[in-house]
């Protein structure tokens, strides 16, 4: 097999007649139900622990610690996100509303096309930050009825958990990012320099729990999460994990 069979995955065994096989099919795969689909898990924190509370083989202490856990981070990241808000909201004079309006457009007006740069990458970068952060809350909130884990108490208790921590990530922690954002531009000005090193740094924020998952956990724990999973066509559109 030469370089470009090996690089397109063409595979020209058999093939005496020299005939051109093409390097794109448009036919479905035999074999496979066309009712399942096989999306990717996120690889987070988040999403390897309702993936270890939902296995019946997790012991329940381990449950109620990984679970405790999982409040724990998403404790350090809030307090770490309204420090952030108390610094960016600053003295607020209520005598001089029009004066600090007009200081914010002053800034406005004294960008530079550098600047203008920089903005648009903020506002690319925080999309598909939280974009990323919503995909791992909706596949950690309907792990449960995803993975059919049998219908008991335990089930029960771990499923309120996930559900509740998936509400506090998607209703308090993604807002506050997105509302954090341009109050540092108001306080701060819309330099490239300080979106660069304060507005950019308040996303690592999000990526605490998977900075945990990666130096945190041992790998032979990490294996233990899918890499893939398979569900319904009709369950893809419902539970909107993908």
């Amino acid at each position: 097999m030469g370089l470009m069979d090996k690089l397109t995955g063409s595979t020209p065994a058999h093939h005496e007649t020299g005939e051109k096989v093409p390097l794109l099919h448009d036919e479905e795969p035999v074999g496979l139900d066309p009712s399942k689909i096989t999306t990717d898990v996120p690889a987070s924190y988040h999403q390897f622990v309702a993936c270890m509370v939902t296995r019946s083989d997790t012991s329940l202490p381990r449950v109620l610690w990984m679970l405790f856990f999982s409040y724990l981070l998403i404790t350090i990241q809030l307090i770490g996100l309204f420090a952030v808000v108390v610094a960016a909201s600053g003295h607020y004079d209520h005598a001089n509303v029009i004066y600090q309006w007009k200081n914010a457009s002053d800034v406005v007006k004294s960008l530079n096309w550098y600047d203008v740069v920089m903005n648009i990458l903020v506002i690319v970068i925080v999309g598909l930050t939280v974009s990323r952060e919503l995909h791992e809350i909706h596949f950690m909130r309907f792990w449960p009825a995803v993975k059919h884990t049998p219908k008991d108490a335990r089930q029960t208790f771990v499923a309120c958990m996930l559900w509740s921590l998936s509400a506090i990530r998607m209703f308090l922690l993604v807002p506050t990012v997105l509302a954090v954002v341009p109050m540092i531009v108001f306080d701060e000005g819309a330099d490239a320099k300080s979106l660069a090193m304060e507005a950019l740094a308040l996303l690592f924020i999000l990526d605490v729990d998977d900075l945990w998952f990666t130096h945190g956990i041992p790998a032979a724990w990490r294996e233990k999460l899918p890499a893939t999973l398979e569900l319904d066509r009709d369950q893809r559109d419902r539970k909107s994990v993908v």
